[in-house]
């Protein structure tokens, strides 16, 4: 069910991204700061004017501007307004001005700028800090991210994935990261004698998680298109738990249970116990740690978190 609006880290998005709600929302926020802000002036004048602005500045203004990079972009003038009146009440309370002194005089006298400006100036920052950093880039096509797919469309028998024992082949599959590369390795042995190994490298979006999956997903795919039968050794129990577990939604780990099923007569999983000195283990962990770097090139969704 859609809804119109949600709360998220501290901030109200709505479904229009006009920042409404979360602007009007912060006459909330400035009331308990203001009754903070009346203890600590009282009726006396036992804390100084400058301690009094300096609170201000890195207490209550940065309460308010929180996530100020994010929605102080573009704001309409009802929004300015609405800032406005919220500045006037500490305005007022640090110059101990009449009530009908206007607020742009406010501003000058204590030489605090206008809360709107601010805003405007935390978002040119953000943005400035965005394009010179290296890690803003290259962003995520929306498009490219991962979706969720109901479990209840999913037919009851594909929800639970069986395992027996076959001995055609054994396939032990690893995923690592190293840095920003992000890869996995599938090697194959027939008869105790070592095939060609495959390695592949992801996005540096993806996970070590995802890196597990699909080099199970690749292995089952090796076997539905030869019609072997495979056992395949992952050191990963959160991908096979995953696997096995009727709950999961993330449409790529339902994209590998389908494809498990599909050949559930031909590959068996199993969990390794990593770095304990299995042979096939430590050479696909060997392998995949190469594939982060110099592998062939694979891209799979991005996850959601």
């Amino acid at each position: 069910m859609r809804r119109p609006r949600v709360s998220y880290l501290g901030l109200i998005f709505d479904n229009k991204l006009s920042w409404n709600p979360h602007i009007f929302g912060l006459y909330r926020k400035a009331y308990n700061l203001c009754s903070n802000f009346n203890g600590l002036i009282a009726s006396n004048w036992s804390v100084s004017p400058s301690l009094l602005k300096f609170w201000y500045l890195t207490v209550v203004e940065k309460a308010l501007l929180y996530g100020a990079a994010v929605w102080g972009g573009a704001l309409t003038k009802s929004q300015i307004a609405k800032l406005h009146s919220i500045q006037r009440m500490f305005l007022l309370k640090l110059s101990r001005a009449y009530k009908t002194t206007p607020t742009n005089s406010l501003n000058i006298v204590l030489g605090i700028p206008p809360l709107h400006l601010v805003t405007k100036s935390l978002f040119i920052r953000f943005n400035i800090w965005k394009l010179r950093s290296d890690k803003f880039r290259e962003l995520i096509d929306p498009i490219s991210l991962d979706c969720y797919r109901d479990i209840n469309s999913i037919s009851s028998n594909r929800k639970i994935i069986t395992s027996e024992d076959f001995t055609d082949y054994v396939v032990y599959t690893d995923g690592s990261r190293i840095g920003d590369n992000v890869g996995f390795s599938v090697c194959f042995f027939e008869r105790n004698s070592l095939l060609p190994v495959f390695c592949y490298k992801m996005n540096s979006f993806n996970s070590v998680f995802q890196a597990q999956l699909a080099a199970i997903n690749f292995a089952a795919g090796w076997a539905l298109e030869r019609n072997v039968k495979i056992k395949v050794f992952s050191d990963s129990k959160s991908s096979i738990e995953a696997i096995r577990s009727p709950k999961v939604k993330p449409n790529f780990v339902l994209s590998v249970k389908d494809n498990l099923y599909n050949a559930k007569d031909l590959v068996s999983l199993v969990w390794v116990k990593a770095h304990v000195g299995n042979p096939g283990n430590e050479l696909a962990d060997h392998f995949a740690k190469i594939a982060s770097s110099c592998g062939a090139d694979m891209s799979i969704p991005a996850p959601y978190s």
